[in-house]
């Protein structure tokens, strides 16, 4: 399939997408098909994922809306140039937030090799959905995707996203094949002390959105010293729905706990928790912060870090920063971990 083929069908996806969960209704089966199946199974979805709330299944496939962008997808095509040497790829996709796996899939799509899905448990039903649609309005697909388990062992290259100890045992079990491996990382925001109520609002959103459990989430924030996070805890306080979901409200106790017990000086924001820490990852709940001096020593203490970081939220006061609220809507180009899966991809 050449690639204004296969963009105009993720055109069709893409506008499928968009009106999901409006009342409009198209007599078409391939148009009705999708929206009837995820919005059938939204509720399964919620029930044996208590983390996959209606609210961040509805986000997670308007954040795809930024894949499908038709003139990003040819600027994005423009950069490649694949051969028909075509090749079996093997993604094993991780389970933290819904779709989280999909750049990889179109990425894959795009190379023209056939793609080989193991799902996570905890997100096995929506990709499903989506291919079967893909694979109804373009027949070619169901030759090319496919799922499979971890024993799936036909494969030349791999692409997996894990844990620390997961991506270990991965680097052994598959060190003879090319390979892209992603380790966990979390994302950091940037306070210069000088943000409107806006920004700390959309701050907000690139913090507690799918509950802090995705890589783009701020697990950190870096403040100037002596900052005052009076005016910072008062703003979120429009995110207090979180402790509505069980699971995060168990997290937040046990934390608010532990913290106690331990005598660890924190703070207590009523559902989230503040506390000084050189770390970038923080648990469920928890918001690590760190004071910085000066700009120079912020830069010092990003680099030393960066291998732990996703993205990097300011309103501008760090180069190549990503803006207050956009966390979780990344583009096309925007590559997880910086690595280029496209020239991967290209190079096999």
């Amino acid at each position: 399939m050449n690639d204004e083929k296969l963009i105009n069908t993720l055109s069709k996806l893409s506008y499928l997408l968009t009106n999901i969960f409006s009342t409009y209704s198209n007599k078409r089966y391939y148009n009705t098909f999708l929206k009837d199946e995820i919005i059938k199974n939204i509720d399964i979805i919620s029930e044996l994922n208590p983390w996959f709330e209606k609210r961040y299944i509805e986000k997670s496939l308007t954040s795809i809306l930024n894949y499908l962008n038709i003139e990003n997808l040819n600027n994005f095509l423009s950069n490649y140039n694949f051969n028909n040497n075509k090749k079996n790829i093997f993604i094993i996709m991780a389970g933290n937030i819904p779709l989280v796996g999909f750049h990889d899939f179109i990425c894959c799509l795009f190379s023209g090799h056939d793609i080989y899905i193991k799902l996570s448990k905890n997100d096995n039903i929506l990709f499903p959905i989506i291919v079967d649609y893909l694979k109804l309005i373009q027949p070619n697909f169901k030759n090319r995707i496919h799922f499979v388990d971890f024993q799936f062992n036909q494969y030349d290259a791999i692409i997996a996203t894990g844990s620390d100890n997961t991506i270990s045992f991965f680097n052994y079990h598959f060190k003879s094949k090319p390979k892209i491996l992603r380790k966990h990382r979390n994302s950091i925001a940037v306070i210069s002390g000088y943000e409107t109520k806006q920004e700390i609002i959309l701050l907000g959103d690139d913090i507690f959105s799918y509950f802090g459990l995705g890589c783009r989430n701020v697990s950190k924030i870096y403040v100037p010293v002596k900052y005052n996070f009076e005016f910072m805890i008062e703003t979120l306080m429009n995110y207090n729905f979180v402790l509505k979901n069980r699971k995060y409200f168990n997290n937040y106790k046990y934390y608010n706990s532990l913290f106690s017990m331990d005598k660890i000086n924190y703070r207590d924001n009523n559902f989230w928790h503040l506390i000084q820490s050189k770390k970038i990852h923080s648990p469920i709940s928890v918001i690590n912060y760190e004071y910085y001096k000066s700009k120079n020593h912020l830069n010092k203490i990003i680099l030393n870090k960066r291998e732990k970081i996703q993205c990097i939220i300011s309103n501008g006061l760090i180069e190549d920063s990503d803006l207050f609220g956009s966390s979780q809507t990344p583009s096309i180009f925007d590559f997880s971990d910086n690595i280029d899966t496209m020239k991967f991809l290209e190079n096999i």
